[in-house]
């Protein structure tokens, strides 16, 4: 079952990849590998 891509769910994967940028940015901050 395939969805057209809603702006909700535009939105969703925009704000996932906010949060997995902003982690790997942590991650290069505080030195994890």
């Amino acid at each position: 079952y395939i969805y057209e891509a809603s702006p909700v769910v535009t939105n969703v994967i925009k704000c996932l990849d906010v949060q997995r940028s902003s982690l790997l940015k942590l991650q290069a901050k505080y030195g994890v590998e």
